[in-house]
């Protein structure tokens, strides 16, 4: 005990140092776990959309130094540019505690973790998908009113929200309507036509023989029909028929007789000529 009283001193000191150095120590390990580290940003930060189309924005977290068990997050957007489809639960807080649900200017859902599995590090928080609407570029971004908790921390973790920028282009998105096809055009030959039918009066076809002019007889009477023999006199067929009055001067007529014969012979050709055309009188 002599030998070691000259030390005492130095061995209540380095046990002063010592209590002193972790006292100071542990409130700098306390205020480095309540350091809020979590970052939120959108995957892909800048996108272009035809018009009418649909597309989809990942919510990407980054948590940094933290261990997070709970996400309560909101999505807001233009209502003029974007309509919001759905939002839904990404692979890094898997557990749905209120169902995601839409508005026109805003997407929300809130998401947890098992007690016993928080998370750390980078992952896909969510999924928003959107239908483009008007043309223009416009900005998603994450409501200031989002809140993310922390193991062993306090209050929000939240210290950076990244917006994604988004360009709508006229046209081509959406469904398209289905073109009426263009009737194809056959270029046919012209159709032969039968020759026109022409109708005969029935005085005419009822007329119509056959000429036997020639064969040395003089056909007195005709028939109808295919096949029969036309009426025929010396008017006709002055070869087979021969006038059977002469008007000539050497008959010996008074000048009377012989015109009244030449009347009756007129007046013979006249109604053989009408019944040669069916004309009866």
């Amino acid at each position: 005990m002599k030998l070691l009283r000259p030390f005492v001193p130095l061995l209540m000191l380095a046990f002063v140092l010592g209590v002193v150095l972790t006292a100071v120590q542990k409130p700098q390990e306390l205020r480095r776990k309540a350091a809020p580290a979590t970052t939120l940003s959108f995957v892909p930060a800048n996108s272009t959309a035809q018009r009418g189309a649909t597309f989809t924005l990942d919510v990407v977290v980054d948590t940094g130094e933290n261990t997070i068990s709970a996400v309560d997050l909101t999505v807001l957007f233009d209502k003029d540019k974007l309509k919001a489809q759905s939002i839904a639960a990404g692979d890094f807080l898997t557990t749905v505690l209120v169902a995601g649900a839409v508005t026109d200017t805003q997407a929300k859902i809130t998401l947890g973790s098992p007690p016993t599995s928080p998370h750390k590090g980078k992952g896909k928080l969510a999924i928003v998908t959107f239908q483009a609407k008007g043309e223009g570029t416009t900005q998603v971004r994450i409501d200031d009113a989002t809140q993310i908790a922390g193991i062993d921390e306090q209050g929000n973790v939240v210290v950076g929200k990244t917006p994604a920028t988004v360009t709508i282009e006229g046209g081509g998105g959406g469904p398209q309507p289905t073109p009426t096809p263009t009737p194809r055009q056959v270029n046919r030959p012209p159709s032969a036509r039968p020759p026109a039918k022409v109708t005969l009066p029935p005085s005419v076809s009822q007329s119509l023989c056959q000429n036997a002019c020639g064969d040395g007889v003089c056909q007195k009477d005709s028939c109808e029909g295919p096949g029969c023999v036309c009426a025929e006199s010396p008017f006709t067929c002055s070869k087979d028929c021969k006038p059977s009055i002469s008007i000539t001067s050497d008959i010996g007529l008074p000048p009377s007789e012989q015109r009244k014969a030449g009347d009756i012979l007129f007046e013979e050709l006249i109604r053989k000529f009408l019944n040669f055309f069916g004309i009866r009188l």
